[in-house]
């Protein structure tokens, strides 16, 4: 399992957690689709993230008829399917939803281990986690795989928790920036257009704000 502090105890996710896959309502039936409501997770959108939204919806009906599950708010996924980067990934999820059958359900049975901490451990675990995976030209993780997968975890959940709480920090950091950076850009291509297709002037603009060419270099 790599390097570990002596303190940390080994555990298997399926020593602490009930993990099952989700699945996927027939698609020549319409009413399991249209007009559906329940949220519907495909492993695409399993990335590194809280998921608080999805592309697909389900009907009552659909899930009544398939082998998916409606999941807390809390539930860790885990992508268990796809050639690309996909196969590993992990993901929270932030609503009610239901997952199709390429993603795995980690749900904790006890509070052994925080949740919160686990995403961070197994986004760290990402290539020990996604070499498990067996077939043939389309290699894939499955439930048992992920069950028995060992993973060494803080002895106190105070100690688990206080780990999450500077990851989380850090991850709001990143997600500010990187929101800022979208903003940036897109006024940068505005501008970019406005200037060049002479429907701003630079006498239009206020530059007071910006900083000098040496400014911007220190």
């Amino acid at each position: 399992i790599g390097p570990a502090p002596a303190t940390w105890e080994v555990r298997r996710l399926g020593d602490d957690h009930h993990i099952a896959g989700g699945g996927t309502p027939r698609r020549s039936i319409p009413e399991f689709w249209d007009g559906g409501t329940i949220p519907w997770v495909k492993t695409a959108e399993v990335n590194y993230s809280v998921i608080q939204s999805t592309a697909e919806h389900i009907t009552q009906a659909g899930l009544d008829n398939s082998s998916a599950k409606l999941l807390p708010p809390g539930t860790l996924l885990i992508a268990m399917f796809g050639q690309g980067v996909t196969r590993g990934r992990v993901a929270i999820l932030g609503i009610e939803a239901t997952c199709n059958q390429a993603c795995a359900a980690v749900q904790p049975l006890n509070n052994r281990i925080n949740t919160r901490f686990l995403y961070h451990l197994l986004t760290n675990k990402y290539n020990d986690l996604r070499q498990l995976a067996h077939g043939g030209q389309q290699q894939n993780l499955n439930i048992d795989i992920i069950r028995g997968f060992r993973v060494a975890v803080p002895p106190t959940c105070d100690e688990q928790q206080e780990i999450a709480d500077i990851l989380d920090a850090l991850d709001r950091k990143i997600n500010l920036h990187r929101d800022k950076k979208l903003v940036l850009e897109d006024i940068f291509k505005a501008l970019l257009h406005g200037l060049m297709s002479s429907e701003l002037s630079v006498e239009d603009l206020d530059l007071s704000a910006l900083p000098s060419a040496e400014e911007a270099l220190v």
